[in-house]
């Protein structure tokens, strides 16, 4: 089976596909469709054409200023199995980019043709304004009708068939649009239907990309910790156990078993066993599990380590968004992790931007105003981007600068606050080494922005105290676009009583933690917090509203209807702040008083959510701060807190035993049923509270439910998926925003390590999802990793705080990985050698102490040691077999810190073979078209890891698994095709080659449609038109073209041309052929064919002198069906007296070329063919090409042929045929 697939830059995504045992799999884009109807699919730039397997990605629908429409695949009426994009326009909306179908990730080439097909019809009679352009500012337009929109008649087909050249520069960011609404709509609610669509240009060539397969074996890509639960997921059908066998780096088993059946997921639908291996502690790297009597293709898992410090550097990159995240400050070096993530500062009032230094209140006049608000203006630089967009809100900040600062807080609680990022120095920010806690240093960022959140007295005294909900762009941008590149009009969103209660508690939070650092700062957060809290009372229902327009006008709404939650959370705050006897009061009467759910009820989004809190649900927070922080409550009643924390986790573990892939939470129990957005995000924040049962109890089993929830996350899941950036076989590589976005364009950057997405979402939310993936997906298979897909790839703040959270409280169950580290960096684990060859070691030691030296062993035998830095070793003439290398560094206290062990493999190395299967050197090729070129390969020791296909010594591509192939776009001339497999020991075969020559490129072909349509007529009539699809000029006069048929009378043909734009003096007829058979050949003058263009419609009549009946009925090109000018390839076209378009009467004959010498048609002459030519004159049984043989052309092969090729080897002679 093969794994490869054109896949577009512009999806780039993870590979959806399921080639494992029977069980459910997901497609998320198209595959080739072959439709005899449009241009071949490897030069198209559009990625689905038809429709026909009921998806539409990556076509999607846009809403925007008002426009409303759903979308559909549907069966074409009276058409059985042909189906058509269908949108339905339900609120025209006042632009006609109101409402849009569009394909983005479209890239045009300076000078290159396009030639635009499609077929569009309407239920009503509207129009559409169609354009291939920018899918971002400035919008220019490449193609567009002439700017003019097209008609479409109720009913009516229209096919349009157009042309252009791209003669601006290369553009990577484009987009084919259908512009449907505002002024251009017809009355809704109707429905616009969209057919074999293609946009092709023949010197493009879709990539080809080796896919990464699923395994059959799902674990934490990026490792496990030694201690603690272990436990991998099998996708098997069988209901019986299987044998699994676990290997280190060099192949060798370390551990054996068989496999627990667990039956059908539900949330999954797969049928799956579990591996535990929770009893292997050796650390390593490179791991790997086989099921050695599963028969697939898939019956392993990917690499994974076993080691102390997984999650030591993970835990910074996942902090370090935060700081990416800043708004109103430039994003540098050393602090960014790369140069290709710096950028300017954003929002602080340099043009393009706005600013965010005097923002002013919603406008009244805008329909999404909302809440009436009174009118001023703000300050509020500073803060973190909610997202993906270049929102800034209170209540998502909220819950994300929180759990920072309660990160610290329960460090600080347990002794850990001079460790890693809770100590001053720890993070990579601009404020470290400044005396204070970075990562109370990261939250002041967002804390001083919500300071500025806050109205005064002097700007609404009837509200004064209230904080306003967000403050983000008047409409939605679009991905591509820096924060200081923003020119959007940004404006403060009313304020809500939520806003208010999540400014009052983290204030209060953060007050409490910075007294003993910052005295005056800490006054100053509580004394407003207090503000807050009293103004929150006095408006205890400013909820903040549900905005239309794609969720929100410029940003995303997180309305809340109920905020009895935020009071008992800020009460809990202030409370532990404070001490007041008000706040334990309130606090106590709640009815959220020491709540801590297991699944989350009430009336907003999160109701029948399995999970403990969200922005929206915040009950939970105050519960763990009055179970950690110390306060006045009674130490039964903290109890209580902590015995609710520990029940919520006990019904999150019986979750992870119900579920296959082990993830503590279950498909939501309301109506809507399924994952919610962000469903990677609830079990971050149900791991704190695991976390926080395990700080409470000292029970592992909590620990042990973290580590099978992260490793959920990290890849053991039904899309084999690591849903974090930069870590796994199978990272998070595009998620949803404006500048870590590649898939926009290839000047956007990869986004940076340690970055989570939201995950699967069943509820299909945004018009890629729905694009791709159709709606009875399982749940857990609701993703794609696409930059458009915002409800399933979104990033935010509150999703990446608790991801920090947990990574840091993984990390700290070895705090000496931050101080003291061996490591073995040279060899890499499964690295191969030959036997007989050195092997050099090399190690590097982090450590406080001073080091005595390192020792290097294999397995418990020591090699050598080395007293000073470089750490080296070396195995002299390295025997075969498999070596378990390990350093251990001994320090000068007499400790010994060991590596990971590093699995090697020595063995006799044997070279592998390959052979060119194709092409022959008789092929006939032709420039500009693919030529397939294949390849076997074998390996005695081991197996091909890969082959390399080359043209003239060049590498040209690679193939890593059979059948090997790759297609090479063929140029013109002669060339040698070679091929060079590699084995797993990257040991490299002879090449294999062969000679071909390429012929002119067939980049012409004709176009013909009857004007005569019965066949017994005085008149043969019809029109051609001849199309340059190439990239180059022509002339007429090296063209030929031939329309056959027969000749019944004896009179003189004659022949008529009344119209053609060429001009019919250009004309030069004739006729020709013998018998019955004939054609009319039309040569011309010389008139120059476009590159990209086309004759024009060449009229043609024959007829008899004496005005004989011509009988069309067997004429080979005549075709009465054709009305419209279509491809036809029963008239036959020359360019240079060779055959480059159609197919005459009687097929194509190849003459196979003749390579003189090459007796046993191999493609080469070599020793061999003499070998051959010997035998065959010695009457024995053995294959020859005899033509090939007689290499003095004199008809026969004889003796001397043999003379001659025996002369030509020895390179007496040069050349054959004498």
């Amino acid at each position: 089976m093969k794994f490869r697939r054109s896949i577009c830059f512009a999806v780039l995504l993870t590979v959806l596909l399921t080639f494992l045992v029977p069980t459910t799999s997901v497609s998320v884009y198209a595959g080739e469709d072959n439709s005899p109807n449009l241009p071949p699919y490897k030069n198209d730039l559009l990625y689905e054409r038809t429709f026909d397997e009921g998806l539409c990605f990556p076509w999607h629908t846009c809403e925007d200023s008002g426009g409303k429409c759903s979308f559909d695949v549907v069966d074409v009426p009276g058409q059985p199995g042909n189906k058509a994009f269908a949108l339905t326009v339900l609120d025209k909306g006042q632009n006609k980019w109101s409402v849009q179908m569009r394909h983005r990730g479209i890239a045009l080439e300076q000078g290159h043709t396009y030639r635009v097909r499609l077929k569009i019809w309407s239920e009503v009679s509207c129009k559409a304004y169609i354009k291939i352009g920018q899918m971002a500012y400035p919008y220019e337009e490449y193609w567009n009708n002439k700017w003019s929109p097209y008609s479409l008649t109720a009913g009516k087909v229209l096919e349009i068939d157009e042309t252009f050249i791209m003669e601006d520069p290369s553009d990577d960011a484009c987009e084919f649009t259908f512009h449907l609404g505002g002024e251009l709509a017809g009355t809704p609610p109707y429905t616009v239907y969209l057919d074999d669509v293609s946009l092709y240009d023949a010197e493009y060539s879709k990539p080809v990309v080796d896919e990464l397969k699923q395994p059959d074996v799902r674990v934490n890509q990026v490792g496990y910790l030694p201690q603690g639960k272990k436990v991998a997921t099998v996708l098997c059908d069988s209901k019986q156990p299987v044998e699994w066998q676990l290997l280190n780096a060099a192949g060798v088993v370390v551990m054996e078993g068989v496999t627990e059946p667990k039956g059908l997921d539900k949330d999954s639908q797969d049928n799956v066993h579990w591996i535990d291996f929770s009893d292997f502690t050796t650390q390593g790297i490179g791991y790997r599990f086989e099921l050695p009597t599963v028969n697939t293709v898939t019956n392993y898992s990917h690499p994974f380590d076993i080691r102390d410090d997984i999650y030591t550097q993970m835990k910074y990159d996942a902090l370090s968004f935060f700081y990416h995240k800043r708004s109103g400050i430039a994003i540098e070096m050393p602090y960014a992790g790369g140069e290709q993530w710096t950028r300017p500062a954003g929002h602080i009032g340099i043009d393009p931007n706005t600013g965010d230094t005097s923002v002013p209140t919603w406008p009244q006049s805008d329909e999404y105003a909302g809440l009436p608000q009174k009118s001023y203006s703000k300050d509020v630089t500073g803060g973190w981007y909610d997202a993906g967009d270049h929102g800034k809100y209170v209540v998502n900040g909220g819950i994300a600068v929180w759990t920072l600062m309660n990160m610290y807080e329960r460090a600080k609680i347990n002794g850990l606050d001079n460790w890693g990022p809770y100590k001053d120095g720890g993070m990579n920010i601009p404020e470290q080494n400044n005396g204070y806690p970075d990562i109370l240093d990261e939250a002041r960022w967002e804390i001083e922005f919500f300071k500025k959140m806050q109205v005064t007295e002097k700007e609404d005294p009837s509200i004064a105290g209230m904080v306003h909900h967000k403050i983000h762009d008047f409409r939605w941008t679009a991905l591509g676009m820096l924060p200081h590149e923003d020119s959007q009009e940004r404006y403060l969103r009313p304020v809500s009583t939520a806003a208010t209660l999540n400014f009052a508690a983290t204030l209060a939070q953060s007050a409490r933690l910075w007294e003993e650092f910052d005295p005056v700062f800490a006054a100053d957060c509580l004394e407003k917090a207090e503000i807050a809290w009293q103004a929150a009372l006095k408006n205890p229902e400013i909820y903040a509203e549900y905005t239309p327009g794609s969720g929100g006008p410029g940003g995303g709404p997180y309305n809340d209807d109920y905020t009895g939650d935020e009071f008992y959370w800020a009460a809990c705050e202030l409370y532990a702040t404070t001490g007041k006897s008000e706040y334990k009061e309130y606090l106590m009467k709640s009815p959220h008083y020491l709540e801590m759910p297991a699944m989350m009820k009430g009336t907003n989004e999160d109701d029948g959510l399995w999970g403990c809190f969200t922005w929206g649900t915040t009950q939970g927070l105050g519960t763990i701060t009055l179970a950690l922080a110390e306060n006045g409550l009674p130490a039964t009643e903290i109890q209580k807190a902590k015995n609710n924390i520990m029940k919520a986790a006990d019904a999150w573990l019986a979750n992870i035993e119900d579920q296959g892939y082990r993830l503590p939470i279950k498909q939501a129990e309301d109506e809507r049923g399924g994952y919610p957005w962000g469903s990677n995000s609830f079990l971050l924040n149900q791991m704190i509270v695991m976390a926080y049962a395990r700080d409470f109890s000292s029970d592992s089993k909590y620990f042990d439910g973290i580590l099978d929830s992260m490793s959920y996350l990290l890849g053991r899941n039904a899309m084999d998926q690591s849903y974090v950036t930069g870590y796994g076989e199978r990272p998070l590589t595009n998620p949803h925003d404006r500048f870590w976005t590649p898939q926009t364009s290839s000047k956007w950057p990869a986004p940076p390590p340690g970055i989570i997405s939201g995950g699967p979402n069943s509820r299909f939310e945004d018009p890629t999802i729905n694009a791709a993936v159709k709606k009875d997906t399982p749940p857990q298979k609701c993703f794609i990793d696409h930059t458009d897909s915002w409800s399933t790839n979104e990033i935010t703040v509150n999703w990446n705080a608790p991801f920090s959270w947990i990574t840091a409280y993984l990390d700290e169950q070895n705090t000496g990985s931050e101080t003291e580290k061996v490591t073995i960096d040279s060899p890499v684990a499964g690295e191969r050698y030959e036997a007989g060859k050195d092997v050099n070691i090399s190690a590097s030691v982090k450590a406080d102490t001073t080091v005595s030296k390192v020792e290097f062993y294999n397995g418990d035998t020591l090699i050598s040691s080395d007293a000073s830095a470089p750490y080296t070793a070396k195995i002299t003439a390295a025997a075969a077999g498999a070596y378990d290398l390990k350093a251990v560094a001994v320090l000068s206290d007499g400790r010994r810190i060991e590596s990971p062990i590093t699995s090697i493999l020595v063995k006799v190395i044997v070279k592998p073979t390959v052979k060119l299967t194709a092409p022959k050197s008789n092929v006939v090729a032709y420039g500009n078209e693919f030529l397939k070129i294949t390849a076997t390969g074998s390996d005695s020791d081991g197996k091909i890891s890969r082959i390399d296909f080359l043209v003239d010594g060049k590498v040209i591509g690679s193939d890593k698994e059979a059948p090997f192939e790759y297609e090479w776009k063929a140029v013109e001339g002669d060339h040698e095709i070679s091929v060079i497999a590699y084995d797993d020991d990257n040991a490299a075969s002879s090449p294999d080659s062969v000679k071909i020559f390429v012929k002119q490129a067939r980049d012409v072909k004709v176009q013909y449609m009857c004007d005569g349509t019965q066949a017994s007529n005085q008149e043969i009539k019809g029109k051609f038109n001849i199309v340059n699809t190439g990239n180059r000029d022509y002339s007429l006069k090296d063209l030929v073209l031939r329309y056959y048929f027969t000749k019944e009378a004896n009179s003189q043909l004659q022949f008529n041309c009344y119209y053609t734009p060429v001009g019919s003096g250009n004309l030069i007829p004739s006729f020709g052929g013998s018998g019955d058979e004939h054609y009319l050949q039309l040569e011309f003058k010389d008139v120059k064919l476009p590159a990209g263009g086309q004759s024009g419609e060449i009229q043609f009549v024959i007829r008899y002198a004496d005005n004989s009946v011509h009988d069309q009925s067997n004429d080979y090109s005549f075709d009465p069906t054709i009305k419209a000018f279509q491809d036809y390839d029963k008239v036959t076209l020359y360019k240079n007296g060779e055959l480059v378009w159609g197919t005459p009467p009687g097929g194509i004959i190849i003459e196979p070329e003749i390579i003189y010498g090459d007796c046993n048609d191999d493609g080469k002459v070599t020793s061999t063919d003499l070998t051959v030519l010997k035998r065959h004159l010695l009457k024995m049984n053995v294959e020859i090409n005899l033509e090939n043989a007689d290499v003095n052309t004199d008809g026969k092969v004889t003796s001397t042929d043999v003379t001659i090729l025996k002369r030509y080897l020895t390179k007496i002679i040069k050349e054959l045929p004498i």
